[in-house]
């Protein structure tokens, strides 16, 4: 058996090393003063001279959830939980997506699922659009 080499321990090295001492940390720079004679801002005004600009309002959504139910192709059957007349003749579901995207709802999810109003449903797509002010 041959005898292990003697390895230099590096780690006590650096740790008992000299290193230069850490720079002291910059002081904080101080906020500047406030000035009580500033004149106050006026609010900024819209196009519409002399009327103060609106706050931006988050944004509010409408939702649609609508309930398919099998009948000579998928068709929908609830409108948020109203059932839709004629629903037997209704549009089948590519054309319903179609409508409802050229009226500016995005589909949103799709579930597919055994019962949601109590019949037997098979799919449900979720629909949103931005609310319209006014």
């Amino acid at each position: 058996m041959t005898e292990r080499k003697q390895t230099p321990d590096v780690l006590a090295e650096l740790l008992s090393a000299d290193l230069p001492a850490a720079a002291p940390s910059p002081a904080p720079v101080a906020a500047p003063p406030n000035k009580v004679d500033a004149k106050p801002q006026p609010a900024r005004e819209t196009k519409a001279r002399g009327q103060p600009a609106r706050e931006p309002q988050p944004d509010s959504w409408e939702i649609e959830i609508v309930t398919f139910q099998e009948h000579r192709g998928w068709r929908p059957r609830y409108v948020n939980g109203a059932e839709v007349r004629g629903w037997l003749t209704g549009f089948l579901v590519h054309e319903y997506v179609n409508l409802r995207g050229a009226e500016g709802w995005e589909l949103t999810a799709s579930t597919n699922r055994d019962r949601f109003y109590g019949a037997a449903d098979g799919l449900q797509l979720y629909f949103k659009r931005r609310r319209r002010q006014g």
